[in-house]
């Protein structure tokens, strides 16, 4: 693995410079954020199965071209819906 020891003080900032161009959602209704060294992307609506995956597509395909590992073992989908769709 690359990067900085694991607890550097270092290790928040480097990951903010190195993350600042992360991929954001091409849709209105999508988001995606990156804290210390998590990575969150979230979106509403009808399609939102294929908004959420062209999005973790985007984030894959970023993280391969600037050598930034993800453990798809610490990977989690949480599904918010309200009873009814709106119109």
């Amino acid at each position: 693995t690359g990067g900085v020891p694991q607890g550097s003080i270092l290790g928040p900032y480097l990951f903010l410079i190195h993350t600042c161009n992360i991929p954001q959602p091409q849709q209105n209704h999508g988001l995606t954020l990156a804290y210390v060294d998590d990575i969150l992307t979230a979106s509403t609506g009808r399609l939102v199965s294929r908004q959420l995956q062209t999005q973790i597509d985007d984030i894959i395909r970023w993280a391969h071209e600037h050598n930034v590992g993800i453990n798809p073992r610490k990977c989690q989908t949480i599904c918010i819906k309200s009873r009814t769709l709106p119109p």
